[in-house]
């Protein structure tokens, strides 16, 4: 049997690094993307036909609304993807109220981009290929399920409830209402539970069918259930990259900060330090006061060392009681005054856990992009050991040796708790 090409989709990258391109290539070719690169948007071919426009939002072009807009109006049936390293909720929320189909941190891994983009090619394709209704409710419920946002659900769960039932405006509104019609011309259809909320559809004719009744409730029940698993896909990618103790990243997404780091450190000719924070004698906390002690000790730690940075730095619990910080634009000299006043801060602080009182220390060990080197596995061993050298005495500083050590051994976290 001959096997089937499928049509490629175009995707335009606006605004990405080389780096980046490299990095994607080929997988862009594995799911039949043609893939595009521009510099700004201005520079996207009108008579192009993108199925998904991905932004960088580190542009600073790419962050203005007004861009947006006009893209949405130059392509008006390209998905829309964002692309920021700053992890940033109140970003990600301006994004898909704006109309994004999805929201992705740097750095993003292959099979994140991956899923992402055969999801704006499904809502594409259901979307855009045959219109909704016509009598086929099918068409409604496959562009709800390929929603990738809570916003984009209601949007999608609302335009076909407007449709199928002939109204004039149809939201999602907060609170569970009351079942059927509530007033002339205005039709509440309610989710299962409460939190979810109920849809509201008015200007609706004087009769409306019981089937088209019965379409309208699958279609929020259809809509509910997906917004039930968005919910735990996104619980499962917190669970991949931040620490349940204390809900800084973990040591599995260090490595992509770092990589993402590095180039953008290069691109902008900007240092970037890394600091490794271990907690001087944190065994004796746990033998004298148990392990419950010991964990509410490291959560609360873990907001001390998170607090005393800026937005943009990113804080990780590398494993055990050891901590990591990635501070951006930030050389040597400003490295050491961040790590200097976390641990005089530390110092001064008492904690008290459970009724017990607490006093501890800090030692820190430092290194700095490009200065100790550009290989990340460097920069995490050099750090590693100046921070072992400052529990020599503990309560220190100690600034990485530039020159590389020999042999290169990079230490595994130790299994958290």
């Amino acid at each position: 049997m001959a096997k089937v090409l499928r049509e490629k989709s175009l995707v335009v990258f606006v605004g990405m690094p080389d780096d980046f391109r490299r990095a994607h290539r080929s997988q862009l070719e594995a799911i039949s993307f043609d893939a595009h690169w521009v510099e700004r948007a201005g520079l996207i071919p009108q008579t192009a036909s993108p199925t998904a426009l991905v932004l960088s939002l580190d542009e600073k072009a790419n962050g203005d609304q007004a861009t947006w807009e006009d893209l949405r109006v130059r392509f008006p049936q390209a998905e829309l993807v964002a692309i920021s390293s700053r992890d940033s909720a109140q970003l990600a929320m301006l994004c898909l109220r704006e109309g994004f189909g999805d929201f992705l941190t740097q750095p993003v891994s292959p099979d994140e981009l991956i899923l992402c983009l055969l999801r704006c090619r499904q809502r594409h394709e259901a979307i855009h290929t045959k219109p909704f209704p016509h009598g086929d409710i099918s068409r409604a419920f496959t562009q709800i399920s390929g929603c990738s946002s809570v916003a984009t659900l209601r949007l999608r769960t609302s335009s076909a409830l407007q449709t199928l039932l002939g109204g004039t405006s149809a939201e999602w509104a907060a609170g569970k209402g009351a079942p059927g019609r509530r007033a002339r011309g205005r039709v509440v259809l309610p989710c299962q539970s409460e939190a979810h909320g109920c849809w509201v559809v008015e200007g609706v004719g004087a009769r409306v069918s019981r089937l088209k009744m019965n379409q309208a409730s699958a279609l929020v029940e259809h809509a509910e259930l997906t917004l039930i698993n968005l919910k735990r896909v996104d619980k499962l990618k917190r669970q991949t990259y931040i620490d349940d103790l204390t809900g800084l990243y973990n040591s599995r997404y260090l490595r992509f900060a770092l990589e993402a780091a590095s180039i953008q450190s290069l691109q902008r000719k900007e240092a970037f330090g890394l600091l490794f924070i271990d907690v001087d004698r944190f065994k004796t906390v746990n033998d004298e006061f148990g392990h419950l002690v010991g964990s509410d000790f490291l959560t609360a730690l873990g907001r001390i060392v998170k607090n005393a940075v800026r937005t943009g730095d990113m804080v990780f619990r590398y494993g055990g009681d050891e901590f990591v910080i990635l501070l951006r634009n930030a050389g040597i000299e400003r490295s050491t005054e961040v790590a200097e006043r976390l641990r005089k801060q530390i110092e001064q602080r008492g904690f008290v856990i459970r009724n017990a009182k607490i006093k501890s220390t800090v030692s820190i060990g430092l290194s700095v992009f490009p200065d100790h080197g550009r290989d990340v596995d460097h920069l995490i061993h050099v750090a590693d050991e100046a921070m072992y050298a400052a529990k020599k005495a503990r309560n220190q500083v100690r600034v990485a040796v530039a020159k590389q050590p020999r042999p290169l051994r990079i230490r595994r976290p130790e299994p958290t708790l």
